[in-house]
């Protein structure tokens, strides 16, 4: 009686490893968030799909942890989807990888969609879910995955010539500084 608990007991303890084991074999979403509201709220009207044979750059980071084992793991993982790691960087933290829209697709399970910006006047790339990657562990973020905000130059501000300068602070009581001679 006792050998059959025993027996019984292992059986469920192995049974339970094993479905440990395909649980985190499973696809791992990143820590950041990059589906933006507009896309999920539909205030970004969606226009259709991204053409499949467009080349993408992104920039897969990985968390803040011993990244060695995890890093090289990326590494593989990018070059089996068919991407290309076109950079990496010494603290072995990001990826740079290029790829088509098809293979990022493919990899990342999801759909790249484009949409009418709601507040600037051009089109947008972004997912249309959030990503899943088949790595046993999360990324921090991934960089690239959509177009919505781009950078814009700040613009240089002049100064007028005549502005005067008011400093509060200084060894002068009217004057900022006294030169001593």
């Amino acid at each position: 009686m006792i050998r059959r608990l025993s027996t019984s007991l292992l059986r469920i303890v192995a049974l339970l490893s094993v479905v440990n084991t395909v649980c985190q074999a499973q696809s791992q979403s990143s820590l950041t968030r990059h589906v933006r509201q507009v896309t999920r709220n539909g205030q970004a009207r969606p226009l259709g799909r991204l053409s499949q044979i467009e080349t993408i750059r992104l920039v897969l980071v990985l968390p803040l942890r011993d990244p060695q084992e995890d890093y090289d793991a990326v590494i593989r993982f990018a070059e089996a989807h068919g991407l290309t790691v076109v950079g990496t960087s010494r603290n072995r933290m990001n990826v740079d990888v290029t790829g088509s829209v098809a293979n990022i697709e493919k990899a990342l399970h999801l759909t790249m969609g484009t949409y009418l910006h709601p507040s600037e006047n051009r089109i947008f790339y972004a997912p249309d879910r959030e990503p899943a990657l088949d790595l046993p562990f999360q990324l921090w973020r991934i960089a690239g995955i959509d177009n919505y905000a781009i950078p814009h130059p700040a613009g240089l501000h002049h100064r007028k010539q005549s502005a005067i300068a008011n400093a509060t602070t200084g060894s002068g009581p009217a004057v900022p500084f006294w030169a001593v001679t």
